[in-house]
């Protein structure tokens, strides 16, 4: 057991080291960062098995939607939240510090553990996190009706469709104080720095405008899952009824990148996980 042990930690060690290589490789080499749309379009949409369809002809039908899936990887673009606001030059070091909060990567919960239709639908527990990041995000008002709650009080009530983006992996298990991306720093919540772009100030101050982050990944079966979930209960502090339509790339991260819109430039890289 001890020599079994060894050496599965030696296949990672060795694993994780020619990823972090890879990774190392990419900077100052210019690449193709892709909409999600774009990916999407390349990848087989995979229906759920049919009620009157056999497992083996399910899973014959998925093998044979997996041979059409492009073999090289994937740069996709991150452009949800506020996450490159949290990119900060630092003018003493002379560098830009990066941590997870710059991918939107501190914490990740998607609607695929718990929406109808999601092969991923009762996969959480407590002791598995869900992997992953948020691409973007947007709604749209389709609508509004009067409710009255049990006290006769009447609310106006907006119904939205609210779409997310996103990238999953798929479960690990782990602390919840690790980002998505890497192993934090007990009670750090993603602040830890994790790697710094190196540049003087006057090339930071003009560079920063144009600063973008993507995520290397490869395609892996479903390649592509649309699901549809309901919100909460609208009340009178929060009057929505809203929809939610979770759709995700699925696919296992390599690296994380931040690069220069202008040129298409990877500055700096790390390997995820």
């Amino acid at each position: 057991m001890k020599f079994s042990w060894l050496g599965c930690a030696a296949l990672t060690f060795y694993a994780s080291t020619a990823q972090a290589q890879m990774c190392d490789a990419l900077i100052n080499q210019s690449i193709t960062v892709s909409t999600f749309e774009e990916i999407a379009a390349q990848l087989p949409k995979v229906a759920k098995k049919g009620e009157f369809e056999t497992t083996e002809q399910f899973e014959a039908r998925r093998l044979a939607a997996s041979n059409n899936v492009p073999t090289t990887p994937f740069f996709v673009g991150i452009s949800k939240g506020e996450g490159l606001g949290q990119l900060k030059y630092d003018a003493d070091a002379g560098a830009f510090g990066v941590t997870a909060y710059v991918f939107n990567a501190t914490y990740f919960s998607s609607k695929l553990s718990d929406a109808y239709g999601s092969p991923f639908r009762g996969q959480k527990s407590t002791w598995n996190r869900m992997v992953g990041v948020g691409l973007k995000s947007d709604s749209k008002d389709i609508g509004s009706y009067e409710a009255t709650n049990g006290f006769g009080a009447k609310t106006l009530v907006k119904k939205q469709i609210v779409s997310e983006y996103e990238l999953f992996e798929g479960f690990r298990k782990g602390s919840y104080e690790d980002s998505n991306f890497w192993p934090s720093e007990r009670g750090s919540s993603g602040q830890s720095i994790v790697g710094q772009i190196e540049m003087s100030a006057a090339d930071a101050q003009n560079a920063k405008p144009h600063l973008r982050t993507a995520v290397k990944f490869v395609s892996k079966a479903p390649f592509y899952v649309e699901a549809v979930s309901s919100g909460e209960s609208p009340t009178r502090d929060i009057p929505y009824d809203i929809i939610y339509n979770t759709v995700a790339l699925i696919g296992d991260m390599q690296c994380a990148v931040v690069y220069d819109d202008r040129t298409k430039t990877v500055l700096w890289a790390k390997e995820t996980y």
